[in-house]
This record gives structure tokens, C-alpha cells and sequence, in this order.
């Protein structure tokens, strides 16, 4: 399904990227204008609210070219399920993750669902239970 750029909510702590690589993000947009078609992006929605959870450069790359919407992979769910779902993206596809883009995933999963043991955050992150254990020390 196409959702508006404009719905979609960038800002609301389901970003696990240390940052936006704007060097993928025009190469991305480059890439889409000769015609190469990219997976949807991930968005969750509870039929108000529309929280990105994967896909935030292939966004800035349709918002790049000026695009009004864009393809998504819509699911049912809150601001915490966009989050869960993000903090493990990119982890096995995509762009690959830093040391930072773990630390950040990791930290969040802390913040967001401090009585989560370890080892599940460590399988939802895409990292080891000795990442987590550190970083919650």
C-alpha cells in the first residue's frame, strides 16, 4: 500500500541508525530514478498514527526526488512495536550496521523495555546477551 510521505512519523524514537548516511540516501534516490525498485518500507500504524520502523533511507531518498508517497509494508501496532521491530532492522539486509548503529539499537531496547532479560533483547537487537548485559551495566 502507498502512504503519503508527510504521514509517516520519522521523529518518534524508532530510528536505531547512530545517523542518516546521506551518501546511501542519494545513491538510493539515483538508483530509484534509472528504475530499480526497493523493497516497501516497514510502517506500523494503530490507524492514527504512522511510525517508521524500517526504511528511513529509502524515505529520504523518495523525499529526495520530490515523491508524495511511497510503498509500505503496513502493520497494525503501536510507537513500542514499531520500536521492537526496529531495533533488529538492518541487521541481517541493507545498509550494514556500525558498532554505533548496535550500541544505539542496544540502549534503546533498554530504555524502551527495561524488564526485558537480556538474552531477548539481545535476539530482538541482532547482538550478543554479553552486548546487552554490558551496555545495562
Amino acid at each position: 500500500m502507498k502512504i503519503a510521505l508527510s504521514k509517516i512519523v520519522t521523529d518518534a524514537g524508532t530510528q536505531c541508525r547512530d545517523e542518516l548516511n546521506h551518501e546511501i540516501v542519494s545513491d538510493y534516490a539515483q538508483a530509484s530514478k534509472s528504475g530499480v525498485k526497493f523493497p516497501p518500507i516497514v510502517v506500523f500504524t494503530d490507524s492514527k498514527v504512522y511510525w517508521l520502523a524500517d526504511g528511513f533511507h529509502r524515505l529520504a531518498a523518495a523525499a529526495q526526488n520530490g515523491e508524495k508517497f511511497i510503498e509500505c509494508d503496513l502493520r497494525q501496532g503501536k510507537r513500542l512495536d514499531a520500536v521492537k521491530f526496529s531495533l533488529g532492522a538492518n541487521a541481517a539486509h541493507g545498509l550494514r550496521r556500525s558498532n554505533a548503529d548496535k550500541r544505539r539499537a542496544a540502549e534503546r531496547a533498554i530504555r524502551e523495555f527495561p524488564n526485558v532479560a537480556d538474552a531477548e533483547l539481545a535476539r530482538w537487537c541482532g547482538v550478543s546477551q554479553k552486548f546487552i548485559s554490558g551496555i545495562r551495566r
